[in-house]
C-alpha cells in the first residue's frame, strides 16, 4: 500500500494512538518518544528472553569444555590401554611360540621313547622265548 504524503504512517498512526491514550492534546513529541521508547522498543520485550539464552549458552560451552576435556583424558587412557596390551600380547604370543617349541621337542621324545619301548619288548619276548627253550634243553641234559 502506497503512503501519499498527507496520509500518516504506521509510526505516525502508532505516535497518535500513544497520545490519545496518554489523554493529552497537546504533546511534545519529544516527550512522546522518550517517554514511550522502552514500550515500542522491541529489544526491551526480548531482553530477558535474550539474557536467559545467553546464561544457557555460556553454561552449554562450559559443558562442552568441560566434556572435551573429558573426552581427551578418556582418549589418553585407552591409548595407554591399548599399549599395555599389545604388550601383553606380544609377551603372550612369545610365551605360547615357546610353549609351541616345548611340546614338538616333548613330542618327539616321546616316539622315540616309544620305539625304545617297543624294543625293548621285543627283546624281551626273545629272551623268554630262548628261556623256555634252555629249560628244555637242560632238562633234557639231566639223567
Amino acid at each position: 500500500m502506497l503512503h501519499l504524503p498527507a496520509s500518516p504512517t504506521p509510526e505516525d498512526q502508532q505516535c497518535g494512538e500513544l497520545i490519545k491514550a496518554s489523554g493529552l492534546r497537546s504533546v511534545n513529541l519529544k516527550q512522546v518518544i522518550v517517554e514511550d521508547y522502552q514500550a515500542i522498543n522491541a529489544n526491551n520485550i526480548n531482553h530477558a528472553c535474550i539474557k536467559k539464552l545467553k546464561g544457557g549458552y555460556t553454561k552449554l560451552e562450559v559443558k562442552k569444555v568441560e566434556l572435551e576435556e573429558a573426552l581427551k583424558s578418556l582418549d589418553s587412557t585407552m591409548k595407554e590401554q591399548e599399549t599395555r596390551h599389545k604388550t601383553e600380547i606380544e609377551a603372550l604370543n612369545v610365551e605360547h611360540e615357546k610353549l609351541w617349541e616345548d611340546s614338538k621337542v616333548q613330542a618327539e621324545k616321546i616316539k622315540v621313547l616309544e620305539a625304545k619301548n617297543q624294543e625293548l619288548e621285543n627283546k624281551l619276548k626273545g629272551f623268554q622265548g630262548q628261556e623256555g627253550s634252555m629249560e628244555e634243553d637242560f632238562s633234557q641234559s639231566l639223567p
